[in-house]
């Protein structure tokens, strides 16, 4: 009977040591840890081990080549050159106008021009009784001769010159005006020496 109290009583106790015992802890798990690369950052080998991580070089990127310099080409210095003297103004061409307008214009000289004695007696002789020529005159702005141009011979070259030479000589005009503006004419003049 004492047998059965003593296994009794040893139930009992563990019974309750098993009820008061706390349960127990449970084993501590070990922490793994997790390398995250990032796109900027390689992930990190020799940290684990504690062997040293071989250095990383990144490729270095050569400098900017230095901004193009300017080439400065000398300049040539010219002097410049004088412009041109002006060109002179074309002369004006004459305007043809009739024999009695410039005649009412002349201011100097005989229109009626007689051969000399030598050239009287030679046409005398030559039994011509009427001689006609005929000569091309201008004037210039100023009323000044121009030019004299045989147009038509008398026949007696003595006569001839001496008509031109009296005109360059001894004919003046005062100058011809066309619309208000003194202006270079021309016209022709027939001479006519009738011999009795």
């Amino acid at each position: 009977m004492r047998k059965t109290r003593a296994a009794a009583a040893a139930v009992a106790i563990r019974a309750t040591r098993t009820e008061t015992a706390p349960p127990p802890a449970p084993k501590p798990e070990r922490a793994t840890r997790v390398a995250v690369a990032t796109p900027s950052e390689p992930p990190s080998r020799g940290s684990d081990t504690g062997t040293p991580e071989p250095e990383t070089h990144r490729p270095v990127a050569p400098p900017p080549p230095p901004p193009p310099q300017p080439v400065t080409t000398p300049v040539a210095t010219t002097t410049a050159s004088p412009p041109p003297p002006p060109t002179p103004a074309a002369p004006v061409a004459p305007s043809v106008v009739a024999p009695a307008a410039l005649d009412a214009n002349r201011i100097a000289g005989e229109k009626s021009i007689v051969p000399d004695s030598t050239t009287q007696d030679a046409i005398g002789r030559a039994g011509n009784e009427k001689l006609i020529s005929s000569f091309k005159v201008c004037v210039t702005a100023d009323g000044t001769i121009a030019s004299v141009s045989q147009l038509k011979s008398s026949g007696f070259p003595a006569y001839d010159e001496k008509i031109q030479h009296t005109i360059r000589t001894e004919w003046r005009y005062k100058p011809f005006m066309v619309n208000g503006k003194a202006t270079p004419v021309c016209t022709a003049f027939r001479f006519i020496y009738q011999q009795k």
